[in-house]
């Protein structure tokens, strides 16, 4: 079953708040309707999804309190935005501290076939997460929390308020879902609570992975996996994969119920045969009836969080 997020009240509101004229205007731009009210929002080239300008982005983070908790972390931060495709934008916050990214969101919109539905659903618009950074410079590792797999530096624990952000915003492009393909089984524990597998064999694999570190520490079943340390009951290693090799290369994605393919959890991918160890998570976040209205590295996001 697809998995409904619950966005916060607080966030709910401020998302009603914000306006498009809000989101879509730059520095010393009149907010008129003559100047921004564009005939379709695929019109609006210099804009990222024909939505969102830089300072819009700005705005909204302020809004909804990201800005503050990101600086409580690193300090000071410039907000870039690289638009050459309105569609693929890719979001970068890099630290006037650490001269370093400590956050940088690749994204773009795909469709339901894409994450392996098929039907009615293959046609449905998503928001797809090419890759997804966050990132402490500043900090070292140490013995209470050494790196995991993909990890150049500490994570800023920021990832549920990430993750509710790409949710609004897909809902605000009009987009029934948000998917995305972790790079490793660490990235795909982080997305864990919220993201669930497309394909019921891959949920499999990946929730037997898990149970069977259950005590261990997280950086330790992390790189028992990515090392191929684990084996299954024939004794062969269990692998983690980013997707099956007969499998379209995406693991998670987010479904609105809105969409009857999604909402009904059909079409979905063959599942492959018990004797199947390979697979990658491709999982579905409904964008529930509770949220607002509809308004990582290059072909696998690796999350550092």
């Amino acid at each position: 079953m697809p998995r409904t997020p619950q966005i916060s009240p607080r966030l709910r509101r401020t998302y009603s708040r914000l306006s498009g004229l809000e989101l879509s205007a730059s520095e010393g731009e009149s907010l008129s309707l003559d100047d921004l009210g564009l005939e379709s929002v695929d019109d609006r080239v210099g804009l990222a999804f024909g939505t969102y300008s830089r300072e819009g982005l700005e705005r909204a983070l302020t809004a909804y309190g990201f800005t503050q908790r990101l600086e409580e972390r690193v300090g000071p931060f410039d907000l870039r935005l690289s638009c050459q495709d309105p569609f693929q934008p890719r979001l970068t916050f890099w630290s006037r501290r650490y001269h370093a990214p400590v956050g940088d969101l690749s994204l773009r919109r795909a469709t339901g076939a894409e994450v392996g539905f098929t039907h009615a659903a293959a046609e449905a618009p998503l928001l797809y997460v090419d890759s997804l950074l966050l990132q402490h410079p500043g900090r070292p590792f140490d013995w209470n929390r050494p790196p995991l797999p993909g990890q150049l530096h500490p994570g800023l624990s920021l990832s549920r308020d990430i993750l509710e952000l790409l949710h609004l915003m897909a809902r605000r492009i009009g987009a029934e879902a948000v998917a995305l393909m972790p790079a490793t089984f660490a990235a795909a524990c982080v997305y864990d609570p919220r993201y669930t597998f497309v394909d019921g064999a891959a949920q499999g694999r990946f929730s037997a992975l898990r149970r069977a570190g259950r005590g261990f520490p997280r950086w330790l079943l992390a790189w028992a996996v990515e090392l191929d340390c684990m084996r299954d009951a024939q004794g062969q290693p269990a692998l983690f994969t980013p997707h099956a090799d007969d499998q379209p290369p995406v693991t998670a994605a987010v479904a609105a119920p809105g969409h009857p393919g999604l909402a009904r959890g059909a079409a979905l991918p063959r599942e492959a045969g018990p004797d199947a160890r390979r697979g990658g998570p491709a999982g579905a976040l409904p964008l529930g009836p509770d949220a607002p209205g509809p308004s990582a590295r290059k072909g696998g996001g690796a999350a550092r969080v």
